[in-house]
């Protein structure tokens, strides 16, 4: 994967600085151009591997079937107070129609799931949500899918929170 991900970035960045040249009017410099596009690859490579490493604790504990709380590093922790005849099914969907849903059990109640995926959002946050419906709670753990990004789940903390409490109002 990393040679897949540092071939494409070295001829990416090779072809964007040719274009760039050949628009300016320059000579074209094949040599230069691989000799620095070969070490911004490495640079871009490394980071891109390191970050991936670092978000596929978050992604395993998310597809797997296990319905336990996250323990992650940086978990914060919400809890609603509903109607104790709330309809799981209608919170699934409105879960469904913002998020990727990755693991659902109708029965114990629990959703898993994560923001999607986007150029502003590389790797995002997501979420573990139990519905007590004999309490009459939601409770809600959201963590960051990379370590460093623990704002992004503060943020989905609150759209999950905002989202639900608007459906059931």
């Amino acid at each position: 994967m990393g040679l897949i991900i540092f071939l494409i970035t070295w001829v990416g960045y090779i072809g964007l600085l040719i274009l760039v040249d050949d628009i300016r009017g320059r000579e074209i410099d094949l040599l230069g151009r691989s000799i620095s596009g070969f070490f911004a690859s490495i640079g871009f490579s490394v980071f891109m591997l390191i970050t991936g490493y670092s978000a596929a604790p978050s992604y395993k504990y998310l597809e797997n079937n296990d319905n336990a709380k996250p323990t992650f590093y940086t978990v914060r922790t919400s809890i609603i107070d509903i109607p104790k005849d709330f309809d799981f099914n209608r919170l699934k969907s409105v879960i469904t129609s913002k998020w990727v849903v990755s693991y659902s059990d109708d029965v114990a109640h629990i959703l898993k799931f994560r923001t999607k995926l986007g150029f502003g959002n590389l790797w995002g946050a997501a979420a573990w949500l139990k519905l007590d419906s004999e309490t009459g709670k939601i409770l809600i753990d959201c963590f960051p899918m990379v370590y460093e990004q623990s704002k992004l789940a503060k943020k989905l903390l609150k759209e999950i929170e905002e989202s639900i409490t608007v459906k059931i109002e």
